[in-house]
């Protein structure tokens, strides 16, 4: 009789340990049958992606504890105005972000930047079986990297002449060689926009403008000028 009580606890000890483990397999499936991750490319969604920028997006996530990286796909432009959108794009499951391409290309016909991250488990982005917790975890990654770099809280682009024209290229010529690329873009802009006033005082039929219609083009330059930071 004494034994029983022991034995009941061991049992229980052990029905909750197999529980427990059921639970896990079971999460771990759930999640596997729901986002369906995989690293691997399908068809020619490499091809589709071609001429798009790759991002890379580091963070230390406080879901699993570990330093995670993810991939994305950035596909944009000098934009027209300060105010044209930016659309953060989050894929479903099974594909990654390269098979998101043919979509990415149709916002971006419609007048957006567009930005597109794999999950954690998908493509090029960190190992590991996404979670719901983990996919919005990444989603405010990609959110945060987004809203860091606009041209209104970066510095020195905040104070810069040149902060609407630097775009697309530009824009990631700068992260990958640093700031010492701001120079040479601005010098180039410069010498473009020089040359546009000289083109456009000396043939002004190359734009198609009468000469005894045309504007001055110096109103050109000289805003550009005022806009020019003294050296």
């Amino acid at each position: 009789m004494p034994r029983r009580p022991a034995l009941l606890a061991a049992t229980a000890a052990t029905l909750a340990l197999v529980i427990t483990m059921g639970c896990a397999t079971l999460d771990e499936r759930q999640r596997t049958w729901i986002f369906q991750p995989s690293d691997r490319s399908w068809g020619n969604s490499e091809a589709m992606s071609e001429g798009m920028e790759h991002v890379w997006i580091d963070f230390d996530s406080k879901v699993t504890g570990q330093p995670a990286r993810l991939h994305g796909l950035w596909l944009g432009g000098a934009p027209e105005s300060a105010d044209t959108p930016v659309l953060l794009y989050l894929h479903g499951a099974r594909y990654n972000v390269a098979g998101s391409a043919p979509r990415m290309r149709r916002m971006h016909e419609l007048g957006f930047s567009v930005l597109a991250i794999d999950y954690r488990g998908f493509g090029k982005s960190s190992a590991g079986l996404p979670s719901e917790d983990s996919a919005r975890e990444d989603a405010m990654a990609a959110w945060t990297w987004l809203a860091a770099r606009h041209v209104h809280r970066q510095s020195p682009c905040s104070e810069c002449w040149a902060r609407y024209l630097c775009g697309g290229g530009c824009h990631h010529e700068v992260i990958h060689r640093g700031r010492p690329a701001c120079d040479y873009i601005r010098g180039w802009l410069t010498y473009c926009l020089g040359a546009y006033v000289r083109l456009l005082d000396a043939r002004p039929d190359f734009f198609g403008v009468e000469p005894d219609g045309r504007s001055s083009g110096a109103t050109v330059l000289d805003r550009h000028q005022a806009m020019a930071p003294e050296r």
